[in-house]
């Protein structure tokens, strides 16, 4: 006898089994990759002082303290992160894994909304893809574990998507302002989604207005970019000058830079060396080179088997006008380590064209084989890239990220803490990177931190504490005050990445 489906019952037997072992393999990829996003949360890397900025915002906000509406950057605070922050730090003391979680959060939920958004506009198989995709791809799983404002960019535009293929005007409007308000850079969203919503059109006139929508939130989207701008191009408006972007625009080098450090934004080489210091190291040609491979054969089959679903030619065309106006108006510089956080807005766009230019080249089945694939790969890059390398060396990057078996700044505060008892300290640290991680540390207790020296030291019955980082400014101060080196905290390898000078009460 045959089965439902032409097959033989052992064969069916046989297909059950290959599809309940493909699952499994899915199951465990996505376990691995929340393994990831949780590991060490606290301590790799070592707590950002931005990020610990937002903690104290927080602290002061739930005990009713007066507090500012501008981050360092002079944008208003995201509203995920805080409000989520301000929830948190009155369930729990602080902690720096406290300061991550609202990114973890939004990652988690981020990818279980892209599986459900892919499956209802574009299939399961589709769906299957970019949940992968979203879940194993190292920028997505390094931004997961920050607590900052771009990690919360992927949950608003996967939102902002499901509005645009669904043809809800006035909630795309909404959560598009939503998007700008989490990040300004997600400005370069503008053209993906106008793209959805111009190609979804049934009939000539309607497309008309869909184009004329489109072309109104393009120009609000360059409007928009006079906000961004001073994060964008290192700091000033450079990168967005006519004469700067022209000559990118006949710069062949230009266009080659930024078509490499785009495929290092997906592959992972680039928030490698952002937070450890090394990347790839000589594996990354190799590795740009299989991207670029695997991106190339699945765009070119894909556009060619494409079929005309408008909501998959939309996207597709809608990510490409991404990356080109992204290109135009921020280029090359804000892609590289350290200010790649702008071109995160352009994850979700290209995670959502892979998918359906994957399942258009190829069978659902064989196209979330390939994702698994290249899911258990990312996972295994992140793993030995970030995950031993810093565990190895506590980071070669920014001193902000150095980090060891335990946190440095959780050392040295659990230290003074615990050697001033309840009588508390004073704590000096001038840094940006020590002074707000500290801060948010002492929240309300008796440890007071201040991030400028006092001009005399005073006797309260308290002794004060000078951290700094090896070579700074705090060691000629604490000598000129009669402090005396304490405590040296150790990386892994026996770099000295903390010094805590100590003047006693009373001296």
């Amino acid at each position: 006898m045959r089965g439902i489906l032409g097959e033989t019952r052992p064969q069916a037997t046989v297909a059950r089994g290959g599809a309940a072992l493909a699952w499994a393999a899915c199951g465990v990829i996505l376990a691995v990759a929340l393994a990831f996003r949780l590991y060490a949360l606290g301590r790799l890397p070592g707590a950002n002082g931005d990020e610990a900025w937002y903690g104290v915002l927080a602290e002061r906000i739930g005990h009713g303290n007066p507090y500012g509406w501008r981050t360092p950057s002079g944008n208003p605070p995201a509203p995920f992160q805080l409000g989520l922050l301000a929830l948190l730090v009155r369930l729990a003391p602080p902690s720096f894994a406290l300061l991550r979680l609202p990114a973890v959060i939004a990652s988690v939920a981020q990818a279980v909304l892209t599986f459900f958004v892919a499956r209802r506009h574009l299939g399961r198989g589709a769906a299957l893809v970019a949940l992968l995709l979203t879940a194993a791809l190292p920028t997505e799983i390094v931004y997961a574990r920050f607590g900052w404002d771009p990690s919360h960019t992927g949950l608003v535009a996967v939102a902002a998507c499901h509005f645009a293929l669904a043809g809800r005007l006035p909630a795309l409007a909404l959560v598009g302002a939503l998007a700008v308000w989490v990040h300004p850079t997600n400005v370069f969203l503008a053209p993906f989604l106008a793209a959805i919503l111009v190609t979804r059109s049934p009939d000539r006139r309607r497309a008309l207005r869909r184009v004329a929508l489109f072309l109104g939130v393009f120009a609000a989207g360059l409007a928009a970019v006079a906000i961004a701008v001073g994060i964008i191009g290192r700091g000033d408006t450079s990168a967005v000058k006519g004469a700067a972007v022209l000559r990118r625009l006949v710069d062949p080098r230009a266009w080659w830079e930024f078509a490499v450090l785009y495929l290092r934004l997906l592959d992972g080489d680039t928030v490698f060396t952002f937070i450890t210091g090394a990347g790839y190291g000589a594996a990354r040609p190799f590795v740009d080179g299989a991207a670029a491979l695997l991106l190339g054969v699945t765009a070119v089959a894909g556009w060619r088997r494409l079929g005309d679903d408008p909501a998959r030619r939309g996207i597709v065309v809608g990510w490409l006008a991404s990356v080109a106006v992204f290109f135009v108006f921020a280029g090359p510089d804000a892609l590289r380590p350290h200010f790649e956080r702008y071109g995160v807005c352009l994850m979700v766009p290209t995670i959502f064209a892979l998918a359906v230019l994957a399942t258009s080249a190829w069978s659902e089945r064989r196209a979330a084989v390939a994702a698994g694939a290249v899911a258990a790969l990312a996972l295994f890059a992140f793993w030995r890239s970030y995950v031993v390398a810093l565990e190895a060396t506590g980071s070669t990057s920014h001193q902000s990220f150095w980090t060891g078996r335990v946190e440095p700044k959780q050392e040295v505060f659990r230290r003074i803490v615990a050697e001033a008892g309840p009588r508390g300290a004073h704590v000096v640290a001038p840094s940006w990177w020590l002074f707000w991680p500290l801060r948010f540390l002492a929240a309300d207790g008796p440890v007071e931190v201040l991030d400028r020296p006092p001009t005399y030291a005073g006797v309260d019955g308290r002794d004060w504490y000078f951290v700094d980082f090896p070579g700074g400014p705090m060691a000629g101060e604490a000598w000129a005050q009669g402090a005396e080196l304490r405590w040296t905290i150790l990386d892994p390898g026996g770099r000295r990445e903390l010094e805590v000078w100590k003047l006693s009460a009373g001296r």
